[in-house]
């Protein structure tokens, strides 16, 4: 018998441990961040029509010259296709909590209606990033619900993702080991990565090292 009991150490708990979440925990969690993102939009699109109604109006989320939304919500870039793009989380982020009421009370095991959703949530994260690029380099201010919308898309594409896997369990050895063990490390490094990002981009402004005159336009038809 082993004097000490591995079950303590961080380590082995990560990495050997099953800690395969259950479709009720999966269909909860992306519940909370499908409200969470659909209140970061519903407030920003207030803050959107208050602007449009008072050119002088002031967001309450304006706070410093960093955390800025009057910058970011005036600039460009705040209407991607023609319309403000908080629209967008509006129409997202209820399909995403309709989805994870089916999932918390397995009302569908359609594998392709939940490959349709987790394809949408893929698409949202990923025009999440480049506008946190944009935010934090060309921009050089970041708004608050921003910072949420990307922490709840994030959030929503990483728990269907292990609940997608689940309708098909994967057969790679790997993949199998990500999902029972390690799917929920991919959220947490992602929100570490994101907010390492924000500090080392203004920490690189503040020296100089980066000109944000000369930095790539990603959506270059703005």
């Amino acid at each position: 018998m082993s004097i000490i009991d591995t079950n303590y150490f961080p380590i082995y708990f990560f990495l050997m441990k099953n800690l395969n979440l259950s479709n009720k925990l999966l269909g909860s969690l992306i519940v909370i961040f499908g409200i969470c993102g659909f209140v970061a939009s519903f407030v920003l699109i207030q803050n959107k029509l208050s602007y449009l109604a008072n050119p002088d109006f002031v967001p309450s989320c304006s706070i410093n010259p960093l955390l800025d939304c009057g910058i970011v919500m005036k600039s460009k870039w705040a209407s991607l296709f023609g319309f403000p793009n908080m629209i967008i989380g509006l129409a997202e982020y209820p399909m995403a909590i309709l989805t994870g009421l089916f999932v918390t009370y397995n009302k569908t095991n359609n594998k392709y209606l939940m490959r349709f959703t987790l394809a949408l949530s893929g698409i949202g994260l990923f025009i999440n990033i480049l506008l946190m690029y944009t935010s934090a380099i060309l921009i050089q201010a970041l708004c608050i619900w921003c910072i949420v919308s990307i922490c709840s898309t994030a959030g929503v594409f990483f728990s269907l993702l292990d609940y997608n896997m689940g309708l098909t369990p994967p057969k790679n050895k790997y993949l199998v080991w990500y999902r029972e063990k390690a799917h929920y490390i991919t959220t947490i490094g992602f929100y570490i990565a994101l907010f390492a990002f924000i500090l080392i981009s203004r920490e690189l402004l503040r020296n100089g090292a980066i000109d944000p005159e000369v930095m790539p336009n990603l959506f270059f038809w703005v």
